[in-house]
């Protein structure tokens, strides 16, 4: 709270214990006004359930007639996805030296820089992080 950081847990929550869920709802409420920063943590979480329940959501609208099938479009299954009250991340960063997404935020990475890094998480530090974003800052702007 002091740092004011938002935290957002994205992923299939209804996969999760109701104990765990009462707890990130708690922190998600505690924390949901905090304006500098955006803690989003992925529990349960893949891209492909993600776009899969997105999918299911729209069909649902439509089926209810509360959304037109023309008014389907890229925004709209954006608003859908896990991480609709976030912004698309301008960089990723996969660590291990694994050279794949790993199905983690595909449709919000499309226009992300990606790089790929053979250090382990562990060992990432925020000058590393400086280094690589010195490198790509003039193809960000």
């Amino acid at each position: 709270m002091s740092e004011g950081i938002s935290i957002r847990v994205i992923g299939n929550l209804s996969l999760l214990p109701e104990d765990l869920k009462k707890l990130i709802a708690e922190a998600t409420l505690l924390t949901k006004d905090n304006k500098k920063a955006i803690l989003n943590v992925a529990f349960s979480y893949t891209s492909r359930d993600e776009i899969t329940n997105s999918i299911k959501t729209i069909v649902n609208g439509v089926n209810e007639n509360n959304i037109k099938v023309d008014d389907i479009d890229e925004d709209l299954i954006s608003q859908c996805l896990y991480t609709n009250m976030s912004p698309n991340p301008d960089l990723l960063i996969r660590t291990s030296g694994e050279v794949r997404l790993s199905d983690f935020l595909l449709w919000q990475c499309s226009n992300a820089q990606i790089c790929f890094m053979d250090v382990l998480w562990p060992n990432f530090t925020y000058g590393i992080y400086l280094a690589v974003f010195l490198s790509i800052r003039d193809v960000m702007v």
